[in-house]
């Protein structure tokens, strides 16, 4: 298996910084989606998470299916969810991939920050970390009021 430049990326940090694997991983996370929060905007519900079949970290943008848009950031309208599926229902979080190649720059920058922030200095070691549970993926779940996520069509 040939590994990617981001998987390669991980392994140099945790061997030169002495970081645990999921901590590093949570770092990348954390910097695609403060990228792409200063290039989308800072309204929009964005979660990061990293593939490691796909040697990527994927951005999920999430908007609850409403009837009606009072806000295009965080909503979005029950007819255009359906297009992507049948089974979408009113109060389902509606997660779909965002192209995260163009930020590559910027979220490098930021991974650095972020290291430096949480590694470089003693306080470091009081951070607190905190997650969403569960994995977003491209097939859509029965229930309403779920989170799932679909593929990007742009």
């Amino acid at each position: 298996m040939m590994l990617s430049d981001l998987e390669r990326l991980i392994e140099s940090i945790q061997k030169e910084k002495n970081i645990p694997r999921d901590v590093v991983i949570e770092i990348l996370q954390s910097a695609m989606e403060a990228a792409a929060r200063k290039k989308y905007g800072m309204t929009k519900d964005i979660e990061a998470q990293y593939n490691p079949e796909l040697g990527e970290v994927e951005l999920i943008e999430w908007r609850t299916v409403v009837e009606e848009v009072e806000d295009p950031d965080i909503e979005i309208i029950l007819e255009e969810a359906r297009q992507e599926g049948e089974d979408w229902q009113i109060g389902d979080s509606f997660g779909q991939i965002m192209n995260a190649s163009d930020l590559g720059r910027i979220a490098a920058q930021t991974a650095k920050q972020v290291i430096i922030q949480r590694f470089g200095t003693p306080s470091a070691s009081s951070r607190s970390t905190s997650s969403r549970t569960g994995r977003a993926s491209s097939s859509p779940a029965s229930s309403a009021g779920s989170r799932r996520a679909t593929s990007s069509s742009t």
